[in-house]
């Protein structure tokens, strides 16, 4: 079990990635605030473990960071699904590869995260379902390790753990199953609401 500050985080990953698994692109306006929270939190929460800042202060960084970039995803249609695709490569990476530790897979992260963003802006319906139900699933299998303390934890997608956390095929496979299951559900979704 963590502190405080990871029981919160990590509660709010899950209900956010249950969110983005399930109603990501049906309602893509949303998802894209719920995006840019969770990720502003993440910011937020990095930047403090950085400077190593503690207490208060990191839940005032991740509402700060949170507001911001929710309040902005969903004003800036374009840019928004770019940062919302670039998120989901950028995560693809760091669940096989780890976090980026070093310069070469730094480069491998951005270059994902590139390639995710100008692929959602070209083939949008699919790689926006793809990329929310991917994001959504890594997001529950996060918060669940980071309340937990069990398979992936933030610590561990962050690079912040020490001892390399418990990331094992079996959660790989978890996330994995999640993200099918989110595809199917919001293709349904959406192939409903367009005969509606």
């Amino acid at each position: 079990m963590g502190t405080d500050t990871s029981i919160a985080t990590g509660v709010a990953l899950f209900v956010g990635g249950l969110f983005l698994l399930g109603w990501g692109y049906p309602l893509m306006r949303m998802a894209m605030a719920l995006a840019g929270l969770l990720l502003g939190a993440l910011l937020g929460w990095e930047l403090c473990r950085a400077l190593g800042v503690e207490g208060w202060l990191v839940y005032l960084a991740m509402a700060l960071g949170a507001g911001i970039l929710a309040a902005l995803m969903p004003l800036v249609r374009r840019a928004g699904m770019f940062v919302l695709g670039t998120a989901a490569g950028w995560g693809m990476v760091a669940l096989f590869a780890g976090p980026a530790s070093e310069w070469p897979l730094l480069a491998l992260h951005v270059g994902a995260g590139l390639a995710g963003g100008l692929a959602i802006l070209f083939l949008e319906r699919i790689v926006l379902i793809v990329s929310t139900s991917y994001l959504g699933s890594l997001a529950m299998a996060t918060g669940f390790g980071t309340v937990t303390g069990i398979g992936i934890g933030l610590p561990e997608l962050t690079g912040a753990a020490t001892d390399g956390g418990d990331l094992s095929w079996g959660v790989v496979a978890a996330v994995l199953a999640l993200t099918a299951i989110g595809i199917g559900v919001q293709l349904a979704r959406s192939k409903r609401k367009r005969r509606g």
